[in-house]
């Protein structure tokens, strides 16, 4: 996916990290007991984002928990530009830019 790295958010209380490389955005679950429901990840690009690798696919040997495959930038409520989605625990997920807003 090319470019710079850039961390976009951390947090220990819940075992998340997540973090730019070009136009991808990779989020790690490292919870063991639960999933992250309606998660916020931060992003700094608007637009278009589709799921180019998740660790929980079948195809890895995973349980295929992740239905949606595209999303879209929106606005939280502190006033954050980021994506809503929910991240299973000990999974990872890999975000590729489809276009900018």
């Amino acid at each position: 996916l090319g470019g710079q790295d850039r961390q976009l958010y951390l947090s220990n209380w819940e075992r998340l990290l997540v973090y730019r490389k070009g136009k991808g955005i990779f989020a790690f679950n490292f919870q063991t007991a639960g999933e992250l429901t309606d998660c916020f990840l931060p992003v700094d690009t608007p637009g278009e984002y589709r799921v180019a690798l998740f660790s929980d696919d079948r195809k890895f040997g995973g349980y295929g928990r992740m239905s949606c495959k595209h999303y879209f930038t929106q606005q939280g409520s502190d006033g954050r530009l980021g994506i809503r989605l929910s991240i299973p625990e000990r999974t990872c997920v890999v975000l590729e830019q489809v276009n900018e807003k």
